[in-house]
């Protein structure tokens, strides 16, 4: 179902298909800002020797606790 708003159509359609969701904007932001931090965690981990999968599944299960935890912990030998 697509919502007009009197708008021209090709400037807005996001913000009709937005208003489709079962869910307020709000949580899909925020839950794709968690996701980015965790890609980012593992990123700063692998930089720093470690595995990228694993930091991968951290980071996208923490998020900014994940990131913290790879700004502070020591490079791999």
């Amino acid at each position: 179902m697509l919502i007009t708003t009197g708008y021209p159509s090709h400037r807005f359609q996001g913000v009709a298909l937005l208003s489709n969701l079962p869910l307020e904007p709000n949580p899909y932001l925020l839950l794709t800002l968690h996701c980015i931090i965790g890609i980012i965690a593992a990123l700063l981990a692998r930089r720093k020797g470690f595995d990228f999968r694993r930091w991968l599944i951290i980071g996208l299960i923490g998020g900014t606790p994940a990131l913290i935890v790879a700004l502070v912990v020591k490079p791999k030998l």
